[in-house]
């Protein structure tokens, strides 16, 4: 596959940025790579969540670090946090999820990957070792990161993907963002991403809908299945099989909820993980509110 990206040196604060080359499809694969660095951090997800990483002092990613060969070490040492600690550095550069016992944060950063900066109204998304990203049958793309577009980006358009979907409303998520990373986002989402006067109203309006989206989550997920044997794909393989051992009755009202949580994604633009999401939120409401023909096709 001919490479549809160029990462080049802004010789800004934004430091080195990936951009597209063709115009890329929504849906288009932009790249494969394996992790450059790939460890367990030996933290807690609660401790990983409230420590700002600039007052970490200690070293407790020297291991996978201690692999690199002397090239791979320079392009570690140039990454953004470089005045940091070591352990400061990869927090703020890793992709990072829990452990399967959530005892403990696994870290991965990739070398082009890494280039991608932050955006509250995406245009990619990033998987990794993902069900939804690797061929069933051969497995393909194990154990790398695969970026993706949700939306179409121009010749020379930034690609950007969101660092933390879990946070909608806008004090916090910005809060969150300078917390974690260490620098204010300029997206047209965020104030300092306005540009014209004509842009503070559509701010307003993307501010009280996102506050209407956190809580609208908040409430759908209360009501939606979290053991192990209900993940997303389980559902939605269940409802277009119509195989649902133990059904029960949902409140019309929850179903109503999860369509509104879904339009309001529309308008705000944001069609990464957080929209394949409220597709399912869609599928399995509308399914235990009996209205299995819409269930069947938001699952599909």
């Amino acid at each position: 596959m001919a490479q549809n990206y160029r990462t080049s040196d802004t010789g800004t604060a934004h430091g080195r940025i990936m951009v597209a080359t063709p115009i890329i499809r929504a849906g288009e694969l932009i790249l494969t790579e394996t992790p450059l660095i790939e460890g367990d951090s030996r933290v807690s997800p609660a401790d990983w969540e409230k420590s700002p990483f600039l007052n970490q002092t200690t070293s407790k990613t020297s291991n996978p670090v201690r692999t690199l060969n002397a090239a791979e070490r320079q392009f570690f040492s140039e990454l953004a946090g470089s005045g940091t600690t070591q352990y400061g550095r990869v927090k703020k550069n890793s992709f990072s999820e829990s452990n399967d016992d959530e005892t403990s944060m696994i870290v991965r950063i990739f070398r082009n990957i890494n280039y991608i900066n932050h955006s509250c109204l995406p245009n990619a998304i990033v998987y990794y070792n993902s069900e939804f990203a690797r061929d069933p049958v051969t497995n393909e793309w194990e154990g790398r990161g695969i970026l993706r577009a949700v939306k179409k980006p121009a010749i020379g358009d930034e690609i950007n993907i969101c660092y933390q979907t879990d946070q909608a409303w806008t004090p916090k998520r910005i809060e969150s963002l300078s917390k974690q990373y260490g620098f204010t986002c300029e997206c047209p989402a965020c104030p300092k991403g306005i540009r014209e006067t004509s842009e503070i109203v559509e701010y307003n309006v993307s501010v009280v809908r996102r506050a209407q989206m956190q809580v609208l989550y908040t409430v759908l997920l209360r009501h939606y299945p979290q053991n192990d044997a209900e993940q997303p794909a389980a559902i939605a393989v269940r409802i277009l099989n119509d195989d649902d051992e133990d059904p029960q009755d949902s409140d019309p009202e929850i179903y109503g909820k999860s369509l509104e949580y879904l339009t309001l994604l529309e308008e705000e633009g944001i069609v990464d993980q957080r929209y394949v999401q409220a597709l399912y939120f869609a599928a399995y409401f509308a399914h235990r509110a009996k209205r299995h023909d819409h269930a069947a096709s938001f699952a599909g």
